[in-house]
């Protein structure tokens, strides 16, 4: 631990996420500023004048309008605002595979004003989103699809990309577009109560009130285009392709050369080309002809072979053949048998990448040597030897596992604790019996340690809370729970005080006593994300003070004890 805190305590270093893979990447911090700053210059946006507390109030107010506008209630909407929320900060994880080391604006969205409706927005959208024509989910279901091709010698194996696409999207457009296919979805009634007009109007407000922290501690706003990291962004993207495509690229009056083979997943296309060397290349000038903000790149096939997403694909004999692509910078590490984690799990990563193989890889030579590559990447990693050669021939004689996949997902019950090694596999096994899935909750981790890249507040403000506010004059205390900002918190219980509120235990200790609260010795004793188990440990401590020198705490509050709340 030593070690690591030396290392996070070097100056002007930022330790920021790859863009690809688990990688930790050191960047001096003037350097990843300047990125920062260039890919800011890239983006529509522009630098805010109003404080973080003025576009949250903002935001809120605008939501509960359209909510209100809606005639929903307040139990109804509620679910779909944010406790205590903050305004998204801006990180940018470093391109290690491409030359000078790009960057990538992503928003960390978690807490800002529209998360919770940005998700409901999502899942009413998603089902839009996947019918283009050309979309594909994965990799698995674009093998499928490459699979029932018959396929010419004289075709050209193409992949584009488009530059920045979610920043790229024009959003009016989008969501002119985005309101017509609500109209005209069949299906819509069917996942939401919601009209078209209403969803359009909440959409706006998502992506108008679409606010971040740069590292430096900057407040800009985002004024066209979409940002990566707002969960909205991917629907809507692919939304906005869907037309693009029906538009520009199978439109036989715009476009005279609609290819063989056009599939795509997001920005990434594969693409096989049936008009010649010459064609494609007129091609791509006529795709970045059509719409200024949609910019191609492309790259074909070398030796009739295409890498594309994570998969190599091969021209022969009128069939496509398939294997793993690994970019040169990939480094074969995935987990170490040292973690700290269950056993299961650590099999289960190699089961994953086994799973990978056997469904992306043809028979044969590629598939054989994507199982050799794993057998030297685990043991790298200090896997018994015996146990990968194990693991890799019972998922051969067992169908890849399906029937313990299949037990697990016929579970209806679940529960997450924390992982205790030596104790929380037995609680595994005990509870799979009863038919109840046990997920271990993630501990620390190096990453979270040492990661460095985002602004980080320093007004000491603290939420998700169990806190303990002493009486100045005698023994007992209060114990309480909050999502909100503690701050926020302590300004309620001062104002039920002020307004002598006989429900506020503070208040009635400070009646019946006339004594004075403690309040610059409030101590915050857990911090728990998760509300039922955060008013669990409140009760748990609720308990443990009572025994020891009593609470102010009420019965009513909690469960009935066998002795008194106050001594």
């Amino acid at each position: 631990m030593n070690l690591i805190h030396d290392f996070k305590d070097i100056p002007n270093m930022v330790r920021v996420s790859a863009d690809k893979g688990t990688a930790i990447v050191c960047e001096n911090e003037t350097n990843y500023i300047r990125k920062e700053d260039e890919l800011l210059n890239e983006m529509d946006v522009e630098r805010s004048q109003k404080t973080e507390k003025q576009l949250i109030q903002r935001a809120h107010k605008r939501l509960i309008d359209a909510f209100n506008k809606m005639k929903m209630k307040w139990q109804e909407y509620r679910k779909f605002t944010v406790t205590a929320p903050e305004l998204p900060k801006l990180y940018i994880p470093i391109k290690t595979h491409k030359a000078n080391f790009p960057g990538r604006p992503v928003l960390s969205q978690i807490n800002d004003p529209t998360y919770n409706i940005c998700k409901e927005l999502t899942r009413i959208l998603l089902p839009i989103a996947m019918k283009g024509r050309s979309f594909i989910k994965d990799s698995y279901s674009l093998r499928q699809k490459l699979k029932q091709l018959d396929v010419d010698d004289h075709l050209i194996q193409i992949s584009y990309d488009i530059r920045q696409l979610y920043p790229s999207i024009p959003v009016q457009e989008t969501l002119n577009i985005t309101h017509l296919e609500l109209i005209n979805d069949k299906t819509l009634k069917e996942r939401t109560k919601w009209k078209p007009k209403q969803i359009i109007n909440l959409l706006e407000i998502c992506i108008e009130e679409t606010h971040f922290y740069d590292f430096q501690g900057n407040i800009w706003t985002q004024t066209d285009g979409l940002a990566i990291g707002k969960s909205i962004s991917g629907a809507l993207t692919d939304i906005y392709m869907n037309w693009y495509e029906e538009e520009y690229i199978f439109n036989p009056t715009r476009n005279s050369f609609i290819p063989f083979c056009w599939e795509r997943q997001k920005d990434d296309v594969y693409c096989l080309w049936q008009f010649g060397e010459e064609n494609h290349k007129k091609f791509l000038i006529y795709l970045n002809g059509n719409e200024k903000r949609i910019q191609w790149t492309q790259e074909t096939e070398e030796k009739g072979t295409l890498p594309f997403l994570d998969m190599k694909i091969t021209k022969n004999d009128h069939k496509i053949q398939i294997g793993i692509y690994r970019k040169e910078a990939h480094t074969l590490k995935y987990s170490s048998y040292d973690s700290y984690r269950p056993r299961n799990e650590q099999i289960g990563i190699l089961k994953n990448m086994l799973h990978r193989a056997y469904n992306l890889c043809d028979p044969g030579p590629e598939r054989e040597e994507e199982i050799k590559t794993l057998n030297f990447a685990f043991v790298n990693q200090n896997y018994p030897p015996k146990q990968v050669l194990k693991t890799i021939q019972e998922y051969q004689e067992s169908d890849g596992n399906k029937e313990e996949n299949k037990r697990a997902e016929e579970r209806t019950e679940s529960i997450v604790v924390p992982y205790i090694k030596g104790v929380s596999e037995k609680l595994r096994r005990d509870l799979g019996k009863e038919d109840i899935n046990v997920v271990f909750k993630r501990g620390q981790t190096l990453h979270s340690i040492i990661f460095n890249g985002k602004f980080k507040k320093k007004d000491g403000r603290k939420k998700d809370l169990i806190y303990k506010i002493p009486c100045r004059d005698c023994t007992l205390c209060y114990i309480g729970e909050t999502a909100q900002w503690y701050d926020e918190r302590e300004k309620q219980h001062k104002r039920c005080i002020r307004n002598q509120d006989e429900n506020n235990a503070l208040f009635r200790h400070i009646r019946t006593t006339g004594h004075e609260i403690a309040w610059d010795k409030v101590e915050f004793i857990a911090f728990e994300t998760r509300t039922q188990c955060r008013k669990m440990k409140e009760s748990f401590y609720i308990d443990m003070y009572a025994a020891k020198n009593g609470v102010m705490n009420t019965k009513r509050h909690m469960l009935e004890h066998d002795y008194p709340y106050s001594k």
